[in-house]
């Protein structure tokens, strides 16, 4: 194992970086990363769309209008966007570890008490609690997938971390099929509480991002994580190439003021402008498809059975953006999938045809939730590592700020326009999203997937000859 330094080094924040970008395969302890930080995605997924779930039941059971509807929805968002902007900042001082086991906890808890809610006052207020874990575990995974793996790979791993915690969107409407019906919204919340779970298993299994503990001047644990992972990889592939530092972290302090220096600013309003426009592209469709069915004359079964097919497309569009998401600038891909989910929009809002709604809706969230898993992927990515978890934070919760103002705009567009009106709404903010992509940072994505693909042809042409490689996980 090497880890001299080259000219190009600078400090020792940047050699750790360059050591974990060399490594151009997954390693067991990146793979058990990878598990860990999925069942917890899994749960802040679950718990994100719990109160879509039960709206129409509890709207009917307590006599709830559309507009206090999206009041009550909107407390989520309020807890959410403190849960990221205090969980950035708290991730950045003390760890992104012990910030997203902390985070974990306090949507369980959030959870757990708004399956006991006997009324829209107590579940707002539950709501809030789980929004504050949700908001802290959301940008707490982002950042750990960011610094966790090496940056060829990142964006698949940003993919499949989303992707496979996506299945939790057909369970829980599956589960929404079984209960609702019946009245037991409370079940729903009840399964969102399982997080305790994985986060006892995350104080165990989940190791610190070396990238932060480096960007801290803690150089000995940084370096001591690096080797674990460097050996694993030698162990099986041979010897690694020596570490170049191609992307030089620009000096800061770690402050908050840092994200509006001259050299960061841009990046800090592209991301929080990209995840306010994810935002409200996440939480129209998904969280308001039964609604707007039901507003339509579908019955309640049958809205609840398309929801469950379209959320296969959310999986699908999650893996599947992982065979693209590393080999574009990621700012090319948002801009040309948003354009194309405007269309759909358009489509969905003004054609009231089943095989259309289907067709349209699959294609509509398959396209929708590339674009998020990009979005994830990038974001932490345009941040220096000592502001990294501020800075996601500070676009997270400027997301989920924007996240409680579209809750309430969305009923009143409803209310206003009907559900044409509200899919006019959603195209023009792929739109916005589309030109806003325009002027984020080039992150050098396809630069890094040839300099994996050379590394693994090297890594071949060094093999035995007549020997088989075996086939491993990536």
């Amino acid at each position: 194992m090497s880890s001299s330094q080259t000219p190009a080094q600078t400090n020792t924040s940047d050699l750790i970086s360059a050591r974990m970008d060399r490594i151009p395969r997954l390693t067991r302890s990146h793979i058990r990363a990878l598990v860990i930080l999925i069942a917890l995605f899994i749960f802040d997924l679950i718990d994100i769309g719990t109160l879509a779930t039960v709206a129409p039941a509890i709207r009917a059971q307590w006599g709830l209008s559309i507009e206090a509807l999206g009041v009550l929805t909107s407390t989520t968002f309020v807890g959410m966007a403190i849960g990221a902007m205090v969980g950035g900042r708290v991730a950045d001082r003390i760890g992104r570890r012990p910030t997203l086991i902390t985070a974990v906890f306090i949507f369980s808890v959030g959870s757990l008490l708004s399956a006991l809610a006997t009324g829209p006052e107590f579940l707002g207020i539950a709501r809030m609690v789980t929004g504050v874990g949700i908001g802290a575990t959301s940008g707490g995974i982002f950042v750990m997938v960011s610094e966790m793996f090496p940056k060829p790979l990142r964006g698949r791993m940003m993919a499949m971390t989303y992707g496979i915690a996506g299945l939790s969107g057909p369970a829980m409407s599956f589960l929404a099929l079984l209960v609702m019906p019946t009245g037991n919204w409370h079940i729903i919340f009840l399964v969102g509480s399982g997080g305790f779970v994985f986060a006892l298993l995350a104080l165990k299994f989940l190791p610190e991002s070396p990238r932060w503990l480096a960007s801290r001047g803690q150089g000995e644990r940084a370096d001591a994580q690096m080797r674990v992972f460097e050996a694993e990889y030698e162990s099986r592939h041979g010897a690694l190439p020596e570490p170049v530092v191609m992307d030089a972290q620009p000096a800061t302090r770690g402050a908050f003021s840092d994200l509006f220096r001259r050299s960061v600013v841009g990046s800090t309003i592209v991301a929080s402008f990209l995840f306010l426009m994810a935002t409200v592209l996440n939480y129209g469709l998904i969280a308001w498809f039964p609604v707007v069915l039901i507003e339509r004359g579908y019955p309640t079964q049958e809205a609840y059975s398309f929801l469950f097919v379209m959320s296969f497309a959310t999986v699908l569009g999650a893996l599947l953006s992982s065979t693209i998401i590393d080999r574009f600038e990621r700012k090319r891909v948002i801009t040309i999938a948003a354009m194309v989910l405007a269309v759909c929009y358009l489509v969905i809002g003004f054609v009231d045809s089943v095989p259309v709604l289907l067709t349209v809706g699959f294609a509509a969230s398959f396209i929708h939730n590339g674009i998020t898993t990009t979005v994830f992927a990038y974001m932490p990515e345009i941040f220096p590592v000592a502001i990294r978890g501020q800075g996601t934070g500070f676009a997270n919760g400027i997301g989920r700020l924007g996240g409680i103002v579209n809750s309430l705009l969305i009923g009143v567009i409803i209310a206003a326009f009907a559900t044409e009106g509200l899919f006019v709404y959603l195209a023009a903010i792929c739109i916005a999203m589309s030109i806003g992509a325009v002027f984020g940072p080039r992150m050098g994505i396809r630069e890094a997937r040839r300099a994996l693909l050379r590394e693994r042809a090297d890594e071949a042409a060094a093999a035995p000859v007549g020997a088989v490689t075996p086939v491993r996980a990536e």
